[in-house]
């Protein structure tokens, strides 16, 4: 049986039922779901899941690792340097540099491809296509278990986070400490990493960035914390949302994006391309299009003189970092400055898009929280 067009919108097509029927069809292929900001790919062979990724940076494997305590911040950046020279996969790069071993590897492969089709679970809406045939050119870890077994995990993982909810209600709420946390036997390095950012000032997202960790991971470590009477959860700050894109023709939102552009709202204009893109992928035109508008925000970031070659140096006391009205991206940014790092080694840390990260770094020399030196 061939699936070659099948596309359309989760609130028609449920993610469960849309991965049974591509099960149940033994269907080979990639399928695609984006929800305008997020876009996730599972990869099928004969109606089997072998693969799972996603456009999430810090679901790519050496931030994943990172927050599991398999490797640091610092080794990311190596790897990732040496990657960029030799083309490599981080993974071979990781275990032939001996910071995992490849069984770990391989476990923890599996993990981040059933984290992130999870996930998949709490999307209710959203568009998806399935490409038959196209499989990842690298080689992939399968998963051991079907579709099925899959299903029986995401449901099970819902009731856990309906438990979570109850004492965490939001990716805003700030954990305070109100005993020793640290003190628990058998802590894996990623629980105890999660915990040591406990400072009773960061928000879970805050902690979730710090860490490199996806917020149920975060979420779930502070749960335990909190059902043991060492942590208590404040109500959420008050944030101020993101403007919700509205327009669902993409040739609309690019024509926004560019006029958001040219206001100097960049951020905006960003969001609106991608939420064109998003809503007609295989449109050339507007494939075109967004990419022009990444290349022309991202030209006018390094002539605002965000460069890659620049060393950052911080312009305020890293006492009263936490006096100021930051972002949870601007602060993990801030709080890797070190006099020496440049804005590109930065970039390579940072569990955040690249050009949403020098929009931050951009932010931030406007805000006068830095300024921005050459390499002598």
């Amino acid at each position: 049986m061939t699936w070659t067009g099948l596309s359309g919108n989760l609130r028609t097509m449920p993610v469960p039922d849309l991965l049974q029927s591509l099960a149940g069809g033994q269907a080979t292929g990639t399928l695609v779901i984006s929800n305008g900001v997020l876009e996730r790919r599972v990869c099928f062979q004969n109606g089997q899941v072998i693969a799972a990724g996603s456009s999430d940076p810090r679901e790519y494997l050496g931030h994943f690792l990172v927050s599991h305590g398999f490797i640091t911040e610092r080794q990311l950046s190596a790897a990732m340097t040496q990657q960029e020279l030799t083309r490599v996969l981080i993974g071979k790069i990781l275990v032939d540099d001996g910071f995992i071993s490849p069984e770990d590897l391989d476990r923890m492969l599996q993990l981040k491809a059933r984290e992130g089709i999870y996930d998949l679970f709490t999307w209710r809406d959203g568009e998806f296509k399935f490409t038959d045939g196209e499989l990842p050119a690298y080689r992939m870890i399968p998963l051991s278990i079907g579709v099925t077994g899959l299903t029986i995990e995401a449901m099970e993982r819902l009731d856990e986070w309906e438990g979570i909810r109850k004492l965490i209600p939001s990716a805003d709420a700030v954990p305070v400490a109100v005993g020793t946390l640290l003190d628990v036997a058998k802590l894996e390095e990623g629980e105890r990493v999660v915990l040591a950012s406990v400072d009773d000032d960061r928000s879970v997202k805050e902690i979730c960035l710090h860490t490199h960790s996806s917020e149920f991971f975060v979420a779930k470590v502070l749960r335990g914390m909190v059902e043991a009477g060492k942590l208590k959860v404040v109500r959420p700050r008050h944030v101020q949302p993101a403007d919700a894109v509205k327009a669902t023709d993409p040739t609309v939102l690019v024509a926004e994006a560019w006029e958001l552009f040219r206001a100097e709202d960049y951020q905006r204009s960003l969001r609106h391309a991608r939420a064109a893109a998003t809503l007609e992928p295989d449109n050339a035109v507007v494939r075109k299009d967004v990419a022009g508008l990444e290349k022309a925000l991202r030209e006018t970031i390094e002539a605002e003189g965000v460069k890659l070659d620049g060393v950052p140096k911080l312009l305020v006391e890293v006492s009263h970092l936490t006096q100021l009205n930051l972002s949870p991206e601007e602060g993990f940014i801030l709080t890797r400055i070190d006099g020496t790092s440049t804005v590109g080694s930065i970039l390579k840390i940072t569990p955040v898009a690249m050009l949403d990260a020098m929009l931050v770094f951009l932010r931030l020399v406007k805000a006068g929280h830095i300024r921005l030196d050459r390499i002598s």
